[in-house]
């Protein structure tokens, strides 16, 4: 009987360095996804991972130059299968310079754009060459099956099945609970959008807890200042351009909204509903206590900044038809400004304070006109059939942004300041764009707006389905490959497929915070060692071999949504998908296993012979 054999020292510590590598990987994923990382390439969690990788290739490095001097040749210096590693190692380090490189010609990555980054793919591969060096080590001499023998190889496949999942986290059950049943969203909700002023993606940002968001305000130096609902209560929220920082200013009973930034950026101008009616305030940018600068019967709104930041101009109906108002800013009566036939509605002035572009409606519907400030040069710069309001001056004073309804939702459009040129750059059938303001970014590439009258994309039914079963597929068949992988050079022992399963989740909770998880994977784990343990697969039982394959990720699947219905949220997933989905994981198992083990070969004489 041959004896079982042991792992080498070679195995112990590459298979130490492995976790190290791989766990330093993770803390750096931490980081990024909990907001511990700036836009540098030198942050200490690089230094970790660096560190590790420069460790893993020294150590290797040591025994094959201790085998040198003690006479074995370049090939033979290190154990069966860690040559490979070493060249990982020299490759890992190669492709970090290169992602720092790429860093400073591209910029920082982020979300899905970091986990396919071509040297970031770099790294991954070449890291996947060293932490496999344990496995194709086992894989030359027999993989021992006695604990802790087996420990060395099933640490080294776990952390391979780690790397994959990382790099496949947008498709992973631990980041993101798709079948997790949610809230029901009322489309008429509205969140901030950004819309590049080319026409190019939009993005929505979730403002946690808001109901609707109003006006947004950009300030010179990138920053937003919004309006929100939540419920019976307003805020004003101030947040870096990205959506991150979010701040709340002030916060009251009113109705906040046509907020904007004053010319220096010391104040913030806006309403509140103030017994039943909108009345001008301003704050300072920092926060504290508001003033009040106007106290009438009439309706006051849309408070502007002059040029000159003395004075607040504001539309209010205190004449009878609605025109614009003048406010000092450190309060006093407010006095006539401009009016014009068909009223003046949320003024806005240009750049270089020439023009005032505004809402009319001389014919009924509303429109864009234009105005000097002392009155003359009135030009009307959209005439067509819909609704056009909220108009805004870019940065640089040649374009206008407002919104229409010409087309029946409500889109953002782009004009020349003389009014021709209009263009749609939403073009969101079934969505309200702009209705409440928009606002250019200070390079003018993005306009800040809101969008209404939608469902957000993760609430989606749809969506929530397509991305889980998505998920499903994609992890069920990266474990079923393992599981696979490690039955074609020889039977699993007992506890590595919870190893396997149960580590690299633990891992990927790292990211996301769903601790709850590592339970999932640890106990579908345990019930896929026992299922290999009672069906023993071998080459020889065939049956039993497509038994586990489908079996694992079908288990590991079925515990992953009994989890959610007991301690998350409950299941938004009908009962199909329910019962059907674990099937599905199941099924991507069972037709890799005819890949892994075909069970039919073709002799020299293409008769197919049995294996």
């Amino acid at each position: 009987m041959t004896a079982e054999p042991n792992p080498s020292r070679v195995d112990v510590a590459a298979s130490f360095l492995s976790v190290l590598l791989v766990g330093g990987f993770f803390v750096d994923l931490w980081a990024h996804s909990h907001g511990r990382v700036d836009e540098s390439f030198f942050t200490p969690w690089h230094a970790i991972l660096y560190a590790s990788a420069g460790a893993f290739g020294g150590v290797l490095l040591a025994f094959w130059l201790r085998s040198r001097r003690e006479g074995a040749s370049i090939g033979a210096a290190l154990p069966p299968g860690y040559g490979l590693s070493l060249i990982g190692a020299g490759l890992f380090l190669t492709a970090g310079l290169g992602d720092l490189v790429w860093h400073v010609a591209f910029g920082i990555e982020e979300d899905i754009d970091a986990l396919l980054s071509p040297t970031h793919l770099a790294l991954a591969a070449s890291g996947f060459l060293m932490v496999f060096g344990p496995v194709r080590s086992a894989w030359s001499k027999g993989p021992p099956a006695s604990f802790p023998r087996w420990l060395p190889w099933a640490s080294a496949l776990t952390m391979g099945l780690a790397i994959l999942g990382a790099f496949t986290q947008y498709v992973h059950p631990a980041i993101d609970t798709w079948p997790e049943q949610i809230e029901a969203l009322d489309a008429g909700r509205s969140d901030l959008a950004t819309v590049r002023a080319d026409g190019g993606p939009q993005s929505r940002f979730r403002i946690e807890g808001a109901d609707q968001v109003w006006l947004p305000d950009y300030a010179d130096d990138g920053r937003l200042v919004i309006s929100i609902v939540t419920g019976e209560t307003g805020r004003l929220v101030t947040m870096a351009g990205d959506g991150s920082d979010q701040v709340v200013l002030y916060e009251g009973p009113g109705l906040f909204h046509h907020a904007e930034w004053s010319p220096d950026h010391s104040m913030i101008a806006f309403n509140d509903e103030i017994d039943g009616r909108p009345e001008i305030l301003v704050i300072p940018s920092g926060g504290g206590d508001p003033t009040r600068l106007t106290d009438d019967p009439a309706v006051d709104w849309g408070p502007t900044w002059s040029p000159d930041g003395d004075q607040i101009i504001f539309t209010s109906d205190r004449g009878g038809e609605p025109a614009l108002y003048r406010v000092a800013v450190d309060g006093g009566e407010a006095e006539p400004y401009l009016s014009v036939d068909g009223g003046m509605y949320v003024a806005s002035f240009s750049p270089d304070g020439q023009w005032i572009a505004f809402e009319t409606s001389p014919k009924g519907d509303r429109d864009i006109a234009r105005i000097r400030p002392d009155g003359s040069d009135l030009t009307m710069l959209t005439s067509d059939a819909g609704e056009d309001v909220a108009p805004s001056w870019s940065p640089d004073g040649e374009l206008i942004a407002f919104a229409s309804s010409r087309t029946g939702d409500l889109d953002v459009y782009l004009m020349e300041s003389d009014g021709s040129g209009q263009r749609n750059i939403t073009q969101h059938p079934g969505a309200d764009e702009g209705w409440a303001g928009t606002s250019w970014s200070p390079d003018q590439a993005v306009i800040a707006t809101n969008q209404s009258g939608h469902t957000p994309f993760w609430a989606e039914p749809f969506v929530r389905e397509s991305l889980g079963v998505a998920a499903l597929l994609i992890q069920a068949t990266l474990i079923a490959a393992f599981l696979l992988l490690a039955l074609r050079h020889g039977p699993l022992p007992l506890g590595s497929l919870t190893l396997m399963i149960g580590g690299s989740g633990a891992l990927m909770t790292m990211i996301s915070d769903q601790y709850w998880y590592i339970g999932v994977a640890v106990v579908a784990g345990v019930a896929g060692d026992l299922t290999i343990r009672l069906a023993r697969p071998s080459p020889d039982r065939f049956w039993a071999i497509r038994l586990v394959a489908f079996a694992v990720p079908a288990i590991w699947y079925t515990f992953y949504l009994i989890a959610i219905r007991v301690w998350g949220e409950g299941l938004g997933w009908s009962v199909h998908m329910v019962i059907g989905t674990p099937l599905v994981a199941g099924v991507a198992g069972l037709l890799l296993s005819f890949l892994a083990f075909p069970g039919t070969t073709f002799s020299s004489d293409r008769t197919i012979t049995s294996t």
